[in-house]
């Protein structure tokens, strides 16, 4: 993991060689993980409500949220990188 391909206002999370964690610029509590090309996945991370989304989304359910099922819960010290990290082994489900 490095913090290589990070945006500026990400400065201490970490995502693995080759991927980007950019902020969205409208939206400053988003930011968007990205895989290497050429298999390129996105997730979207709201860091506002704590959680992420598959692909290049704003609105709509987090991964995770089920109506029968609680999600995951974020806090404590270095719950950002945790969040990130979840949505990073979410999309290496996605590349097998």
């Amino acid at each position: 993991m490095s913090s290589l391909g990070m945006d500026a206002a990400l400065p201490d999370l970490c995502v693995p060689d080759g991927w980007t964690l950019e902020s969205l610029e409208r939206r400053p509590d988003y930011a968007l993980l990205s895989t290497p090309s050429p298999r390129s996945y996105m997730a979207t991370v709201d860091f506002r409500l704590r959680g992420f989304r598959s692909g290049y989304s704003t609105t709509g359910r987090l991964v995770g949220d089920e109506w029968n099922k609680r999600r995951k819960k974020y806090g404590g010290r270095g719950w950002k990188q945790v969040l990130v990290d979840d949505a990073v082994a979410h999309l290496q489900e996605l590349l097998r």
